[in-house]
């Protein structure tokens, strides 16, 4: 079992981080009644973690009796087509993460028809706390197409007497005002530095491992404040060299790895067509590993930037970024707003190239990581 499993709390009183977050959600808890929620903050913060130690308060031990299925969904008006979708529940609850499936009519029908049956399944007095209604936990619902959160807005209106939906959210912006109105909105910021060398200290004592103070810190710096992330790095390391170092190096993700190697490096040496091709097929090969089509390009954002030099160029890479980000939205492939936003990125990098070589001022990348 990887640490952040293992060690992860399972309840409210086993939280550290946040003390005032953790106050709220046992004052809830005590009331065996609450309201649609939405917690909101950046990834590794821990939001699922909250969440689970707040419907086991709420249900007792039965909340943790859960198993992982896939089902299928029939998408309307036609029923033609047909998606799978990975759901997690409990007898008390039911978890999804809708976004994962698509935009537009897939994540529309697949909030619609869990809330619905879940709704419609009700049993009174359930839980060791006598709770009379179910939780649907909606994750990343800042992911959704406006479609599905306008569904998603109806929903919570027609159902809120038989079930409770708490959802997630990493960027609260995104989230459709109508529905931020309509939850009791928790922020959960980032845990942290020291929060975070506390929690990686005491896990180091647990496994009877010795971690010097400086990878500790690197460690830190290169997670971003994301507990999640910085636990699976310390493994990780531990894993490649123990006794660590004096001067190891934090290693990277798997798939940030990969993508590094084979896209970052490809746009920054191969501005050409068949450039672009040899990158779309590795786009698929991550989101096939459910790598989500925005973080990668927020990941390959900030590697191209480390990778090249000057200010107009740099500038013009964020404004593809952003440009890119928002069309991704509203589109329902994302793999060809990726596509374009290399495409742009290489023409770039090409032309400034191709100033250097003339003799103008223009910027050009410095081949350095």
């Amino acid at each position: 079992m990887l640490w952040v499993d293992k060690y992860r709390p399972r309840q409210l009183d086993e939280l550290h981080c946040h003390p005032g977050v953790t106050d709220l959600l046992r004052k809830l808890m005590d009331t065996r009644d609450f309201p649609h929620m939405m917690l909101y903050g950046p990834p590794g913060a821990g939001k699922k973690t909250r969440i689970s130690a707040f419907l086991r308060g709420v249900y007792g031990q039965g909340a943790e009796k859960m198993k992982v299925s896939t089902r299928s969904f029939k998408i309307p008006p036609s029923n033609s087509t047909t998606v799978e979708c990975q759901v997690l529940d409990s007898p008390y609850h039911i978890e999804v993460s809708p976004a994962d499936v698509g935009t537009g009519s897939r994540d529309t029908a697949i909030v619609q028809i869990l809330v619905k049956e879940t709704a419609s399944a009700l049993q009174p007095a359930m839980g060791d706390k006598h709770v009379s209604f179910k939780v649907v936990v909606i994750n990343e619902v800042d992911r959704l197409s406006h479609q599905a959160q306008a569904a998603l807005r109806r929903t919570m209106e027609k159902y809120v007497g038989a079930c409770r939906i708490i959802m997630t959210a990493n960027n609260f912006a995104k989230v459709l005002p109508p529905i931020r109105s309509r939850c009791l909105c928790i922020r959960v910021p980032s845990p942290t530095n020291q929060e975070i060398r506390e929690v990686m200290h005491q896990i180091a004592v647990n496994e009877n491992i010795t971690v010097p103070d400086d990878l500790v810190d690197r460690i830190i710096a290169a997670s971003g404040r994301d507990l999640r992330r910085a636990l699976l790095m310390l493994e990780t390391a531990k894993i490649k060299h123990y006794p660590f170092k004096a001067n190891q190096k934090p290693p990277l993700v798997a798939w940030e790895e990969f993508l590094e190697k084979e896209i970052c490096d490809t746009i920054m040496k191969n501005q050409t067509p068949k450039g672009v091709i040899a990158v779309r097929s590795k786009y698929y090969d991550l989101m096939g590993c459910m790598i989500p089509a925005d973080v990668i390009l927020k990941t390959l954002v900030k590697m191209l930037l480390k990778k090249v030099s000057g200010d107009t160029l740099k500038s013009k890479i964020v404004t593809f970024a952003a440009s890119f980000e928002h069309t991704m939205r509203l589109g329902a492939k994302e793999i060809f707003h990726l596509e374009a936003f290399t495409a742009n990125v290489m023409s770039a990098i090409k032309q400034a190239n191709t100033s250097q070589q003339q003799g103008g001022r223009a910027p050009s990348p410095s081949g350095g990581s």
